[in-house]
């Protein structure tokens, strides 16, 4: 099963931390997902599809600081609950497959992708934004 779904390359490094874009102001970024669980499908040889009935979009907004310091391959933000499942956004500020070295990768990604039960495919509508804490013009990519 497929655990994280994103954009290998969200942002060029050079646009993301030209503060003048708004994107990194004072070392200070802000990253956002929405989420919406279309349906869920299990069980063995036959698929069950559940429909998640009046499922609204959840957003959840990522502030960091501090950006310029990380170190580290990925970084993921507070887990927070979309339909049936727990999410967290995935941030790879190095970039990750055909992004490597030049973008800013963003990722949806499951919180605790052992707890599933085996078969088990979710479908969900996503939008993974970097937000413009200057002008408001917010970059978004979409996703299922």
């Amino acid at each position: 099963m497929k655990l994280e779904w994103g954009i290998d390359k969200v942002i060029p490094l050079k646009a993301f931390n030209d503060a003048s874009n708004g994107y990194l102001v004072d070392d200070t970024c802000v990253f956002g997902a929405e989420v919406f669980v279309c349906k869920e499908t299990s069980r063995g040889k036959g698929e069950c599809l559940s429909l998640i009935k009046e499922a609204t979009a959840i957003k959840s907004a990522w502030k960091i600081d501090y950006f310029s310091s990380m170190r580290e391959e990925s970084y993921d933000s507070n887990p927070f609950n979309a339909g049936d499942q727990t999410w967290k956004i995935r941030l790879y500020p190095k970039g990750k497959g055909i992004g490597m070295g030049r973008h800013i990768s963003l990722y949806l990604a499951l919180a605790d992708p052992t707890s599933l039960p085996p078969g088990l495919k979710i479908y969900a509508e996503f939008t993974l934004r970097i937000l413009d804490q200057i002008y408001s013009s917010h970059l978004h990519a979409k996703g299922l």
